[in-house]
C-alpha cells in the first residue's frame, strides 16, 4: 500500500504533518487571506480542520500518482467560507500538478469540509497549499 505526504512551507502556516497516515495524502496549512466583511478564522482552526479529513485528500493522490504510486506536486486553493463555515466557493489558483483532474480533485475536497463560522459570523477567504510528496512503502 501506497501513502502519501504532503507538507507545506513553514514560512507560509504552520505544519501539519502529524495528520494523516491513510492511503493518499496529508493535507496542507491554510493561510488565511482576504477577508470579506471582516470574517476570520485562524490558522490553527483551518489546519484543525484540514488535517481532521485526511481521506477527502486520498483520491486526489491516487488520481495523480497513477500506476506509479509517486506523485510530487502542490496545488494551491483559495476557499470562501461562508457564515456558518461551509466553503461556498473552492478554486485552484496554483497547481504544479499539470493534471486538471487532480485540481479538480482538491478543489472538490475542500468543498466537503465544514470549518467553524468565521468570527464575526461573516465571510472569510483562505488560501491553502496541499503539497503532495511522493510515497512511503507501508508494509
Amino acid at each position: 500500500m501506497a501513502e502519501g505526504k504532503a507538507s507545506t512551507d513553514s514560512n507560509k502556516p504552520a505544519d501539519s504533518s502529524a495528520a494523516g497516515k491513510a492511503a493518499g495524502t496529508q493535507p496542507g496549512a491554510a493561510v488565511v487571506g482576504d477577508r470579506i466583511g471582516g470574517g476570520s478564522l485562524t490558522q490553527e482552526q483551518i489546519r484543525d480542520v484540514v488535517t481532521a479529513r485526511p481521506e477527502v485528500w486520498d483520491n486526489c493522490y491516487m488520481i495523480g500518482a497513477g500506476k506509479s504510486r509517486d506523485f510530487v506536486a502542490t496545488v494551491t486553493v483559495r476557499a470562501t467560507v461562508g457564515p456558518f463555515g461551509t466553503v461556498t466557493v473552492a478554486d485552484v489558483v496554483r497547481s504544479t500538478a499539470k493534471n486538471k483532474k487532480v485540481d479538480t480533485c482538491v478543489a472538490d475536497a475542500f468543498k466537503q469540509l465544514k470549518f467553524p463560522a468565521p468570527k464575526g459570523a461573516v465571510t472569510s477567504v483562505i488560501t491553502f497549499p496541499i503539497q503532495f510528496e511522493g510515497t512511503e512503502l507501508v508494509q
